[in-house]
């Protein structure tokens, strides 16, 4: 026969029941006699109907608490069925949770609310009737009249101060009043004072002619748009912008710059197109390392990052030779500053093994980089440059063929050159002896009689080019030669 219509379990709400986004369930009980128990189906979202079992109640309970969801960011479906067995179970129609978003216009001082329509109570072809905007704040609730159940939006023309729930209710008049909850809406002080902080943290050149920055920035205030600024010289530009930001902090990589230029950034908060000024950025910026040789001197110069001028910092310096690792060579507990001086002198050679009269050292380049520390651990990094090591030779202007200790006249050089060809001639300008290895020292003997050569005034070139090729100007001079020590 026909089944009564009051052994079917109807839904009589589905609401979100608190911030978590947990939902509760609500039905009119079966009048089946044989009912044994309630059994709960959740549909999510992609799914086309609500084929997840959830739980189960007594048959003597008609509620039931979802806790495994958060409806404040989805959207859920619920069936409840009635168990009867051996017979068929009966189900209920399917009913969802209403969605409820908003968006803040703070420059119009005005919140735009949307909310999804309640689906449910279809079963009697009522449905909704109309819908109530709830506000509570500081133990106040208001409601609106009622809405219009073709309506899914609410504009709210004060933006509070205060914290304060927003959720919509969905209301059935005709089935005494039951009502439905969206998902609440909860804005805490949504409009502070202006930002609070705008810091610069560092500013490190990860590679050649790119440098990264990092400003933690106040982003609970009314700004509606950030945007980063870049000067070097005269010359000023905005290079990055955002009116959705809201993190806490800006990272950006700046590839556009040329690392021996000193470049500045802040940032500038905006509301509604309009700067605020009431707070001021610090300034980042990339640290500039530069050198002069003079001899086998190198001097170090660099400036400052500027947030951290009023600081204890400490610097560091690392060295690297050709394609080996960087290490460090020297930091601030080593040497003193003078007050406003960010520089140094070393000795190219310093901490380089197989520095001594008899060995030289081949070596193409030799790589510098200074790494700076504030009392926060906050690390910048210069960038890195590239020195080509070069010494003049080191040469006696006398030997003595007869001494072993006196007997050799070699260059000495500190680093070894690319190329290298050195020739002795007499005083006639008849080449008396030649090498192209510069680690090969005259002795007095001569390449042409494979003898030892007449005391007296004998005339020296050497030509050479560094490790990168690059020709030096050539040296010359005049060596004497003795066969004996002469008091």
């Amino acid at each position: 026969g026909q089944i009564p219509d009051n052994y079917y379990p109807k839904i009589k709400s589905v609401s979100v029941i608190n911030t978590n986004g947990n939902v509760k369930i609500e039905w009119t009980h079966s009048h089946d006699p044989n009912l044994t128990e309630y059994e709960i189906f959740r549909m999510d979202p992609g799914d086309l109907l609500p084929s997840k079992s959830i739980g189960t109640v007594a048959s003597n309970i008609n509620y039931f608490t979802d806790v495994t969801v958060n409806a404040n960011n989805n959207i859920y479906g619920y069936r409840v069925v009635a168990k009867i067995p051996p017979d068929e179970p009966w189900g209920s129609e399917i009913h969802k949770t209403m969605l409820l978003s908003v968006t803040v216009d703070i420059c119009d001082d005005v919140m735009y609310f949307t909310w999804t329509p309640y689906d449910g109570w279809k079963e009697d072809g009522s449905g909704v009737d109309y819908y109530q905007f709830i506000k509570f704040a500081t133990f106040k609730t208001s409601k609106s009249a009622g809405i219009s159940c073709d309506t899914t939006y609410w504009d709210e023309t004060t933006i509070p101060k205060d914290t304060t729930y927003y959720w919509i209710r969905a209301i059935n008049s005709d089935d005494n009043n039951i009502y439905a909850i969206s998902n609440p809406i909860l804005l805490i002080n949504p409009i502070p004072l202006s930002p609070d902080y705008i810091n610069a943290d560092f500013a490190i050149i990860e590679r050649e002619n790119q440098l990264r920055l990092q400003f933690s920035i106040d982003t609970s205030s009314e700004t509606t748009e950030y945007k980063l600024i870049r000067e070097q010289g005269d010359k000023k530009e905005t290079i990055w912008e955002d009116s959705l930001f809201t993190s806490h902090t800006i990272i950006y990589i700046d590839n556009e710059i040329d690392e021996t230029k000193e470049y500045k950034y802040y940032v500038d908060a905006y509301k509604c197109n309009e700067i605020i000024k009431n707070i001021e950025s610090s300034y980042a910026n990339n640290i500039v390392l530069s050198h002069n040789i003079d001899g086998s001197t190198i001097e170090l110069n660099w400036n400052d990052f500027d947030a951290w001028a009023n600081e204890n910092n400490n610097f560091n310096i690392y060295r690297a030779i050709d394609d080996n690792d960087f290490e460090l060579i020297s930091s601030t507990s080593e040497f003193d500053f003078d007050e406003d001086a960010r520089q140094i002198s070393l000795e190219l050679n310093g901490g380089i093994s197989g520095v001594n009269r008899d060995s030289i050292i081949s070596i193409s380049k030799i790589h510098y980089y200074i790494e700076t520390i504030n009392s926060e651990n906050d690390t910048c990094l210069s960038n890195q440059i590239h020195v080509v090591p070069d010494s003049p030779p080191n040469l006696p202007t006398a030997i003595i063929t007869s001494d072993p200790n006196n007997n050799k006249f070699s260059p000495n050089f500190l680093f070894l050159p690319k190329e290298y060809k050195m020739v002795i001639y007499d005083k006639g300008g008849s080449k008396v002896w030649w090498t192209d290895n510069p680690k090969e020292s005259w002795t007095g003997y001569s390449n042409i009689t494979n003898e030892i050569v007449s005391d007296g005034i004998y005339f020296y070139i050497i030509k050479r080019t560094d490790q990168e090729g690059n020709k030096k100007k050539p040296e010359h001079g005049i060596v004497h030669v003795l066969s004996s020590n002469v008091n």
